[in-house]
């Protein structure tokens, strides 16, 4: 199955690679979520998760020292395909699966590969940050003291929270969002293979100039929102233009967080939730705006009760799907973790945690600004994602240059691909 989780930790400095691999087998004694399996107990339909006392197997190890960058990153990439292919045995694991390259002497990558059951996005992060602490304490010879929240306990609060005075008040939010309708959502370009075909999830990534970038954060800090809130406007704006539907819905990523308590927490805690929206011709950006900001926090507030046998028309309607055509990615990656010279820092991450058609993600970091469009190969060519990828920064372009304007009035479709429309397309003289 393709629901995985997936990073690449970047490692510069003199890395004592025994010291390296004690941190690895801290982290993975610490967390239950790394060494557990999901097993099936007869007449039982659904697995439970049992925790073994072993962890990883091993971790295997690539020296691609002395080879040229191009050929290094297609090993690489070669490398993080393959642990994307390669099934997880569930019942049996172990099921992290580890990788550690050598560039240089003084760099190296280290592959995570996880199943979707196991990790979210947040939980990459988290790995990393304990990788850099349990590094250091294993130079002094030392445990990190503090005990990690398990994902198991995790089961035991949700029950709570289910049981709270709010609970009522949350499934009747969301039985009263009345979206089944408008979860499917056909763009142009879809293919409609017959049958129930697989999930094919692929990837282009753009990154965005950082003169624009740093006008988004300008326009983002004058109307009081967040980036994402930006960016997730933009992306309701275009599916509107592409397919006429005035209101649709949107599948927005929350990490599942929202106490302090688990933020550290391994697991997958994050999913999806709908975010509803109605456009009109004569709707101004900057209204947008506001109207996505209200949203997204309203959706947020009740993201723990969310169920999909809550959404009313859903369940039982062969012709909707349960999960999100089009859906919304936002993550600002967390800076370089320092010990004894080593940083640690996360160079790329891809997770899959529920399927969608089309999913844009947009990734803040330290110095760039990246927009991934993730889509599903079995309903979309590249040619019509790379279209699709350059009608959206066109339309940035379009919106920073007059964020008052009314929605209908943003350019979407760039100089070269209106000359080819209106110039080549229409080159139809013939010589008889």
């Amino acid at each position: 199955l393709p629901y995985r989780a997936q990073c690449i930790m970047l490692i510069k400095g003199n890395l004592d690679r025994d010291m390296f691999t004690a941190a690895v087998r801290q982290v993975c004694a610490r967390h239950e979520i790394l060494r557990t399996t999901f097993q099936c107990l007869p007449e039982m339909t659904v697995p439970v998760q049992v925790i073994t006392d072993g962890g990883i197997s091993a971790i295997h190890t690539a020296n691609l020292s002395g080879w040229a960058p191009a050929a290094q990153e297609a090993s690489i990439e070669a490398l993080c395909q393959e642990a994307r292919q390669l099934p997880f045995d569930c019942a049996r694991g172990p099921l992290a699966r580890l990788a550690l390259v050598t560039l240089s002497p003084d760099k190296h990558l280290l592959l995570v590969t996880l199943p979707a059951l196991c990790a979210d996005p947040a939980s990459l992060e988290n790995v990393v940050r304990d990788i850099s602490r349990s590094y250091a304490a294993c130079l002094r010879h030392e445990e990190l003291p503090d005990e990690p929240r398990q994902y198991a306990d995790l089961a035991e609060w949700h029950n709570e929270l289910l049981e709270s005075a709010d609970t009522e008040t949350a499934r009747a939010y969301w039985r009263t969002q009345e979206i089944a309708a408008l979860l499917p959502l056909n763009l142009p370009g879809e293919k409609h293979p017959s049958g129930q075909p697989g999930f094919a999830p692929r990837l282009l990534t753009l990154r965005i100039s950082p003169d624009i970038a740093a006008r988004i954060g300008t326009l983002s800090r004058k109307y009081e929102v967040p980036v994402s809130v930006f960016f997730l406007a933009c992306w309701q704006t275009l599916l509107w233009r592409l397919t006429g539907q005035s209101d649709l819905v949107i599948g927005m990523a929350c990490d599942g967080r929202t106490y302090e308590e688990l933020k550290d927490t391994l697991g997958l805690l994050a999913k999806y939730l709908p975010l509803p929206g109605h456009l009109e011709e004569h709707l101004r950006f900057s209204a947008l705006l506001a109207r996505v900001n209200d949203s997204a926090r309203e959706v947020r507030e009740w993201q723990e009760y969310f169920s999909w046998e809550h959404i009313g028309g859903v369940q039982g309607a062969s012709t909707v799907p349960p999960f999100f055509s089009a859906s919304f990615a936002f993550a600002e990656q967390s800076p370089r973790h320092t010990a004894a010279n080593v940083t640690f820092s996360l160079h790329q991450q891809l997770t899959y945690i529920d399927r969608f058609k089309v999913q844009l993600s947009c990734v803040q970091r330290a110095d760039d600004l990246v927009t991934e469009f993730h889509y599903d190969a079995h309903l979309f060519d590249a040619d019509t994602i790379e279209r699709l990828a350059g009608q959206f920064h066109t339309l940035l372009a379009s919106v920073i240059r007059d964020p008052e304007a009314a929605i209908s009035e943003f350019a979407i479709v760039s100089d070269a691909e209106r000359e080819q429309l209106l110039v080549t397309f229409n080159d139809t003289r013939t010589d008889y």
